[in-house]
């Protein structure tokens, strides 16, 4: 019994012995540290812009929305540009072609430093291949740490400067990287990882523009630049011990556009998208720039030696690994009928700016004529002759004045609403549904407006009706679009026959609109006039009448857009 109990204390003492051996493994040369070079492994990714934590201490708040700010800006010109700052999401891993996952690390030099407590207590230099930082071989300088916590620094030599803890950056660009991470140091296991997740250390910014009208990349010339270069540091310089960023210096480089390789996107709006980025350091201000125009027409205006300074409040500054997109929208200043009755710009709209909210586009002051934003359906418009008190006799010949088509009087209100505009001197179309649908439509017309919001003022009691002809062909020339001032020419149906029901804007063809037109109603959330709409004139034959850009006779099932006199 005795020497069973000695046998005993003998193998308990010989396995202790062999567990100190097993987890000493990992320690320094019996002095309780470990040896980071031989014994770690460094598995290096590339992170993608605009991740939830930034490098340093910059880390973004959650944000539900990519739009950080939001400014209209009244150029003056007629012009409105609509200034959205947002995140940028082009090359994140969302976009698989471009995501951070197929982006490989810079070739060049790295160093990693180890601090516990804001104390250095070793660097190693070695190089990154294979998705992994490699440790010289060789290096004089070896990294042996006691267990616990540390925080571990990893950048790129090549593109700072250090003095101490601090690391300088000069040149804002894509390739100065950084990477920082936290882990505890063990006496085991064998092998242990320390992740880094390299992150930009410049922020990145580039435009996009956005117009109703199409508009030749190559004619699209405008650059920008910081309104205060004051705002825009010249170096940033980054606190490995804290992991924070201060800046120094003003007149930092922040410029970017230009005058080609546009990328242009859309059919209805297009978007033409800067082709470079512009890199910036950490801190510099992103709401408060300058745009420059070269030889570049938007829509009617030439803005050759103009500029665009706009100025995003709050202020926001730019952070490491942050990608921002500079969205611009420009709008035209056109005049609109609003909820009150009274008549307004863009601007004055609440899709401009402003507070009021639009129901039509006026078409004429003089005549106090606008056209809703809406159309609205209609059963099928059947005549039985003439019902009109005024008629258009159908051209016969392969041009026509504009007068042809007015020579109804071009008065829709008189036609829908009153007695006078029938042919038998009695009946008033506004009323009678069934047999005249289209004014019965156009007539009882109520805009759909945002909930809460309500007719009042002068607008009360005006009665909507369905235009004439000569009503509907104003909208394009009102609106600085395409206009019918020459006249109409019948369309060519080949053999030198000619089409004399169907009238269009040119000989050969029907014409486009150059988008001025479509954008009046589509800025403010309407229905672009790009499709026949019925009218009320009548043809002497009896015939209905539709009409968009060119006109049909023998339209009766188009739809209706009503009109109004304010």
């Amino acid at each position: 019994m005795k020497k069973q109990y000695f046998l005993a204390i003998a193998m308990f003492m010989l396995l202790t012995v062999f567990a100190a051996c097993s987890s000493d493994d990992n320690l320094d040369n019996g002095k309780g540290k470990v040896d980071v070079a031989s014994k770690f492994e460094f598995p290096v990714t590339f992170a993608d812009y605009n991740s939830d934590v930034q490098v340093g201490n910059t880390r973004a708040a959650a944000n539900s929305s990519d739009t950080l700010k939001h400014e209209f800006v009244n150029m003056g010109n007629g012009i409105v540009a609509d200034v959205t700052l947002q995140r940028d999401k082009e090359n994140l891993s969302g976009n698989p072609a471009k995501s951070a996952s197929t982006r490989t690390l810079p070739n060049s030099d790295y160093t990693m430093l180890a601090y516990q407590g804001g104390v250095l207590k070793g660097e190693l230099k070695g190089v990154i291949y294979g998705g992994s930082f490699y440790p010289n071989v060789g290096d004089p300088e070896s990294m042996s740490l006691a267990p616990g916590n540390y925080d571990f620094v990893l950048y790129s030599t090549s593109y700072f400067t250090r003095s101490g803890n601090n690391l300088t950056l000069t040149n804002a660009n894509e390739y100065a990287i950084l990477g920082r991470t936290n882990y505890t140091v063990t006496a085991t296991p064998q092998k242990q990882k320390v992740s880094f997740a390299m992150k930009h250390t410049a922020a990145r910014v580039r435009v996009k523009f956005n117009t109703y009208v199409k508009v030749q990349p190559s004619n699209f010339n405008v650059s920008f630049s910081a309104a205060n270069p004051a705002e825009v540091p010249s170096s940033a310089v980054y606190d490995a011990a804290t992991g924070t960023w201060s800046t120094s210096g003003t007149g930092g480089s922040f410029g970017f556009g230009g005058s080609s390789a546009w990328t242009e996107s859309g059919s209805v709006t297009y978007s033409y998208t800067s082709p470079s980025y512009s890199y910036i350091f950490p801190g510099s201000n992103i709401t408060n720039l300058k745009a420059t125009f070269g030889n570049t027409t938007i829509y009617t205006e030439n803005l050759y030696g103009k500029s665009l300074t706009f100025a995003l409040t709050p202020v926001l500054a730019s952070v490491a690994n942050g990608s921002y997109l500079i969205s611009i929208t420009f709008h035209y200043n056109f005049l609109y009928l609003m909820t009150d009755g009274t008549t307004g710009l863009f601007s004055e709209t609440t899709f401009g700016g402003g507070t009021k909210t639009p129901i039509a586009v006026v078409i004429s002051q003089s005549k106090k004529l606008a056209a809703a934003l809406e159309e609205v359906s209609s059963d099928y418009q059947n005549y039985s002759g003439v019902v009109n008190s005024g008629v258009i006799n159908i051209p016969w010949s392969s041009w026509e004045p504009g007068s042809t088509f007015t020579a109804d009087g071009a008065d829709g209100y008189k036609f829908t609403w009153e007695a006078s505009g029938s042919a038998d001197g009695t009946t008033i179309k506004a009323n009678e549904q069934t047999r005249f649908p289209a004014f019965y439509s156009a007539a009882h017309y109520t805009p759909t407006l945002p909930t809460g919001k309500t007719l009042t003022g002068s607008i009360v009691g005006k009665k909507w009706f369905l235009p004439s002809l000569g009503e509907v062909l104003k909208i394009y020339g009102a609106l600085k679009d395409i206009g019918p001032a020459g006249g109409l020419y019948s369309r060519s149906m080949g053999g030198g026959m000619m089409d004399l029901n169907y009238w269009q804007w040119g000989p050969y063809s029907e014409g486009h609109l150059s988008g001025m037109a479509p954008m009046a109603f589509v800025q403010v959330n309407g229905v672009s006039p790009v499709s026949l709409m019925m009218t009320s004139s009548q043809s002497s034959t009896g015939a209905g009448i539709a009409a968009d850009y060119h006109v049909e006779i023998g339209g009766y099932s188009q739809t209706v857009r009503p009109f109004i006199h304010y």
